[in-house]
């Protein structure tokens, strides 16, 4: 793809970008994903996955439905594509193709505990004060920054914390951060009070991961493995 071929694409609003997109197969979406972080936005965007969905010729399961995000769909529509050209390639049973292994280097100051990875994608890293997420699907090149801090603790010491995750009633996935915060006077442990916060972990098409905050409570524990959920 030339270089003026790219600076038009980019300089075109998104409206009409997703009429382009509408007549492109899975692989040139994904393609186009590489060539700048304007169309690796338009190219996350549930209207893109929605028309391919429609127009999608090899079998996919039911949809698209509303409750679907943009990630849903392209992980089902991608899925389905690989299965149907292998289905094409191979004579008889699908041949399975091994994956390319990544590897994402992420250098951290000041880290202070709690490691999670959320859908397979967002990698959540806890530090003193902040909780910092990185998007594993977005290349470090193709982005402006490495990450983006989706929490700031309002002036406590962050203790722990933990995503743990579930269904609710229809079956789709979510998840939820708990925080841990020691409040009370630094040096007293015994004067420390554990008040726990729990966040839902809401994922939006261009602004990532963001968090909700859901219920706050104080409990004598002061551990985030005792709290654990079910479905709601």
């Amino acid at each position: 793809m030339s270089d003026s071929t790219t600076l038009s694409l980019c300089q075109l609003p998104p409206e009409v970008l997703h009429v382009i997109f509408y007549y492109l197969d899975i692989p040139d979406i994904l393609r186009l994903r590489r060539v700048s972080r304007y169309l690796n936005g338009i190219s996350h965007s549930r209207q893109v996955w929605t028309n391919a969905y429609r127009t999608a010729e090899f079998v996919h399961p039911p949809g698209p439905f509303l409750w679907q995000s943009a990630c849903d769909l392209e992980t089902t529509l991608v899925c389905g594509f690989r299965v149907d050209r292998n289905l094409r390639n191979g004579s008889g049973p699908a041949q399975t193709e091994k994956p390319a292994l990544k590897m994402r280097e992420i250098r951290c100051k000041n880290f202070y505990g709690g490691v999670n990875l959320v859908f397979g994608r967002f990698l959540l890293i806890g530090f003193r004060n902040e909780i910092c997420c990185y998007d594993l699907n977005i290349e470090v090149l193709d982005s402006n920054r490495d990450s983006i801090i989706i929490y700031r603790s309002p002036g406590q010491q962050l203790g722990e914390f933990r995503c743990v995750s579930s269904f609710d009633v229809e079956g789709r996935p979510f998840a939820c951060a708990v925080l841990l915060h020691l409040k009370g006077t630094a040096g007293r442990r015994r004067d420390l009070t554990p008040q726990f916060s729990i966040y839902l972990l809401h994922v939006g098409e261009q602004s990532g991961v963001t968090l909700d905050l859901l219920h706050q409570f104080v409990s004598l524990t002061m551990l985030t493995d005792s709290i654990n959920l079910g479905p709601v």
